[in-house]
């Protein structure tokens, strides 16, 4: 692995998804459900969780952890994602984690991570992903 914390900015592809970079700032939008960003030659052995700093505005979604392709082999998924994921203690703005399993497996290959929402979005409502930390 490159590192544990990785930026979705830094993200090998993506498509439906688009880099944004205000100032201080590089983070990614997810602009339509079925949106993805691809990570190459990623080792999820020993990887237990995925931690996410997430900024959901107003929609309502998740991310899907998918082997090979957008449609690929689905390896773990994040529970539905809102702004009322937030945790009631720490920040009530900003950026904020939010964590899912990964379950035990020896993938080591492309990772595609999928949003998926039933719900419109717009350019002022979209799901924004800052950094995914890949834990042990």
């Amino acid at each position: 692995m490159r590192n544990t914390t990785v930026s979705a900015y830094s993200a090998d592809g993506l498509e439906g998804a688009a880099r944004a970079n205000p100032v201080d700032e590089h983070y990614v939008q997810f602009t339509a459900s079925g949106s993805y960003l691809l990570f190459r030659d990623i080792d999820l052995n020993q990887i237990k969780k995925i931690t996410l700093s997430i900024m959901p505005g107003n929609t309502v979604g998740k991310l899907q952890v998918r082997a090979g392709s957008p449609d690929g082999k689905l390896l773990a998924e994040s529970g539905m994602l809102t702004k009322d994921s937030r945790p009631a203690s720490g920040a009530q703005e900003g950026w904020f984690d939010a964590s899912f399993t990964i379950p035990a497996t020896d993938y080591f290959g492309d990772l595609y991570f999928v949003y998926v929402t039933d719900e419109a979005i717009t350019i002022w409502s979209t799901f924004n992903l800052n950094t995914l930390n890949f834990e042990k």
